[in-house]
């Protein structure tokens, strides 16, 4: 029990008001052996059975809707004192609950716009195409001050090899012995600087040719879409919540604004189930109709830069 609502009416608060988390002062009240043998038992009994859906509330979100700082949300429900049921998703570290029915109808706004390929969708792949091409400029202008810097410590290694042929024709063996050392010394330097230089040239190439096999298929988002749609009419909601991650890399709960709104940003997964691609994120930028207990619609990006442009989800 939380001491500091003790005095509150205790069937109108919520879990995390209702009970505060506390240590024992002792070890484990039951033995770890038998409790991990418990859970494993429990484990086999639940494998063999689906979860009634009609009883459960399964929160479609789950896994993917997080903080900026990464933390995640989970479902959770509370029943008012008129025994209304009441579900919403909370994250400990933010300490507020948000509708489960409004962050859901958002996410569902999102897939229709997506399968629609509104205004929003095509101002972002033009968006997402300018923005590779902006970065593949920059990697190779990077790439290319890089060959200066090495063409110029490999015209100071002939520099020095001619200097020391210089002196070694001359027959000034005294010189040339002097010179040796110094030799040596700037040799050495002058080849660091080549490996390292080259490490990062050898960097900048690889990250060039991942943006140049662009693989982000906007036909499989929306193919992805369309089945979470298909989902939602079926009531599945246990593959609803697998198709949302399959579509949704994750789902971000933005900080407050100055007018007392969070904004929800929807991060596309470009290959489903498969790896991810590091290319230049695109934000579908949105108006809001949110309350205090909403979150604002923001946008919709594929990984992993956010950019912000308004219009209008009209």
């Amino acid at each position: 029990m939380n001491p500091e609502n003790k005095e509150k009416a205790q069937q109108k608060l919520l879990p995390y008001d209702k009970y505060t988390e506390i240590e024992l002062p002792h070890g484990c009240v039951i033995d770890i052996d038998l409790s991990n043998s418990v859970q494993h038992t429990l484990a086999q009994i639940a494998g063999k059975n689906t979860k009634n859906t009609r009883l459960t509330r399964i929160y479609s979100l789950s896994g993917i809707l997080r903080l900026t700082d990464g933390s995640p949300f989970h479902g959770r429900s509370a029943y008012s004192s008129k025994g209304v049921r009441n579900n919403y998703y909370y994250n400990k570290n933010l300490g507020q609950p948000f509708r489960a029915e409004d962050l859901e109808t958002e996410a569902k706004t999102v897939t229709v716009g997506i399968i629609r390929e509104n205004d929003q969708v095509q101002d972002a792949v033009r968006r997402r195409c300018k923005d590779i091409k902006s970065l593949t400029d920059l990697i190779q202008g990077q790439a290319d001050k890089l060959n200066i810097e090495i063409a110029s410590l490999e015209k100071d290694k002939t520099s020095l090899s001619t200097q020391l042929d210089f002196l070694l024709s001359d027959g000034n063996a005294e010189d040339a012995k002097l010179f040796k050392d110094e030799y040596k010394n700037r040799m050495e330097d002058i080849n660091q600087q080549i490996g390292q230089l080259r490490a990062s040239l050898e960097l900048m190439t690889v990250k060039g040719k991942n943006l140049n096999d662009d693989t982000f298929d906007w036909k499989s988002v929306k193919r992805r879409a369309e089945e979470i749609l298909d989902l939602i009419q079926e009531h599945d909601p246990v593959a609803l919540n697998r198709a949302y991650s399959q579509l949704f890399e994750t789902i971000v709960l933005g900080e407050l604004d100055k007018d007392g709104k969070r904004p929800l940003k929807f991060v596309l997964r470009d290959n489903g189930d498969g790896p991810k691609t590091k290319k230049p994120g695109v934000n579908l930028a949105a108006e809001s109709c949110a309350t205090h207990k909403m979150a604002q619609k923001e946008g919709l990006e594929p990984p992993t830069q956010r950019l912000t442009a308004a219009c209008s989800t009209n």
